[in-house]
C-alpha cells in the first residue's frame, strides 16, 4: 500500500458513521397507565316501618306465654284489653317488639273491634264461670318440674289412645280460678318425644272446644313439637310430657 494509501485508508476508518440515537428518537409522550378501581354505588337504604297491627282481648282473661303453641305462662290479659301484634306464627301473634322478652297470645281469643263487658250486656255469670271446674277433684297428682319447686302443676286426667300416644289434662290454680290444658304426647318406653297442645280454657268446656284440638285425631295423628334438646320446650311442658308416659294407664 503506498504511503497516500494509507492516509486515506486512516483517515476513512478514524471518522465515526455512527448516527446519534437521538435523531431518530422522538419526544413522543407516554401516558401512564391508569388505574381502574370499582366504582363507588352509593345505595339507597330500604328501612321498612312494621306498623304493629292493633288486637282487643276477646275472652274473660288470656294467658301470655314465652313461646308459642306450648310456652310457659308468664301473665294475664283481661277482657277488653287492647294490644298489639308485632308477629305471627299460626294461630298465634308475638305482643311484644322484637328486643324484648318474647310474649305470644293465641288468636283465637282475640278480636278486630273494641270489646268491653257491655258487649256481653254485663252478665255477671260469664264473669264468674271462669271459676268453675274440677275445684273438687280427688285424684290429683302433683307433677314436679325440674328446678321449679314453686310450679303447681296437677295431672286431672292421662289416656291412652288407640295408637299410643297419650292425652293428658293438667290443672292450675290461679287467684281467677283453676286453669286447665290438653296436651297429646306420644312416648317412647317412659319417655316423651312429641307434645302438642290440644286445648286451654277455665273450665273442661272451654277446654274441649277450643279449635286446636277439634281437627286433630289422638288416634292417628303424631305430636308436632318434637322432644329434644334443641327444642324450645319449657321445663313444665317437658315434665307434663313425661309424667303422662309414665302413668300406668
Amino acid at each position: 500500500m503506498t504511503q497516500l494509501s494509507k492516509y486515506l485508508f486512516g483517515l476513512f476508518t478514524s471518522v465515526s458513521f455512527m448516527v446519534p440515537i437521538e435523531t431518530f428518537a422522538q419526544d413522543i409522550p407516554i401516558e401512564a397507565p391508569v388505574e381502574i378501581t370499582n366504582p363507588t354505588v352509593k345505595k339507597n337504604r330500604i328501612i321498612r316501618k312494621v306498623e304493629a297491627v292493633p288486637y282487643w282481648v276477646d275472652a274473660d282473661q288470656l294467658r301470655i306465654r314465652d313461646n308459642p303453641v306450648a310456652g310457659d305462662v308468664i301473665g294475664m290479659l283481661e277482657l277488653g284489653q287492647k294490644i298489639k301484634a308485632y308477629e305471627q306464627f299460626e294461630n298465634w301473634i308475638r305482643i311484644s317488639k322484637a328486643k324484648s322478652n318474647a310474649k305470644w297470645v293465641n288468636t283465637d281469643y282475640l278480636t278486630n273491634t273494641p270489646i268491653t263487658w257491655a258487649r256481653y250486656g254485663n252478665n255477671s255469670v260469664r264473669r264468674t264461670q271462669r271459676r268453675a271446674g274440677l275445684g273438687e277433684d280427688v285424684n290429683l297428682t302433683r307433677i314436679k318440674v325440674k328446678g321449679s319447686k314453686s310450679s303447681r302443676i296437677y295431672a286431672a286426667s292421662v289416656k291412652k289412645s288407640a295408637n299410643g300416644n297419650r292425652v293428658i289434662v293438667t290443672r292450675q290454680n290461679f287467684r281467677s280460678g283453676p286453669y286447665f290444658e290438653k296436651r297429646l304426647v306420644a312416648c317412647t318406653d317412659t319417655n316423651a318425644t312429641h307434645v302438642q297442645m290440644l286445648g286451654e280454657g277455665y273450665t273442661y268446656m272451654m277446654m274441649e272446644n277450643d279449635v286446636r284440638g277439634l281437627t286433630v285425631d289422638i288416634n292417628a295423628d303424631m305430636p308436632k313439637l318434637e322432644i329434644s334438646a334443641n327444642a324450645v320446650l319449657s321445663p313444665a311442658t317437658i315434665a307434663v310430657a313425661n309424667f303422662s308416659c309414665e302413668a300406668d294407664v
